[in-house]
């Protein structure tokens, strides 16, 4: 996974530190059918604690993260993806992007 803080340079940290720790908590034997499902309720619950964080502490006001992260089993894998922290694909030796970045730049592409 990698998390990519932003909202001044503390906050930043602890919202990419948060997120991490929440998705680093997902057991890898999760079947395969409930990946996708892990990782939505994963993020959600990191999101959920931000706010909660916030509401806590105001400094914080304004602090988020990107996320890129895969969970593979064995034989499935799930991919999430919020911001503009990029996944690659890399197959016979051609790396492909397979996340679209979510900017606003973006969006008016």
């Amino acid at each position: 996974a990698i998390a990519d803080g932003m909202g001044g340079q503390a906050a930043g940290e602890v919202a990419s530190s948060e997120v991490i720790s929440t998705l680093v908590q997902l057991d890898d034997d999760v079947p395969g059918s409930d990946i996708l499902t892990s990782l939505a309720t994963a993020v959600q619950q990191a999101n959920d604690q931000l706010r909660v964080m916030v509401e806590e502490d105001p400094q914080l006001e304004g602090m988020g993260t990107t996320l890129t992260a895969l969970l593979w089993t064995g034989q499935r894998l799930g991919l999430v993806h919020v911001g503009d922290s990029r996944a690659y694909l890399l197959r016979d030796g051609v790396l492909t992007q397979i996340t679209q970045d979510h900017t606003w730049v973006q969006r008016l592409v």
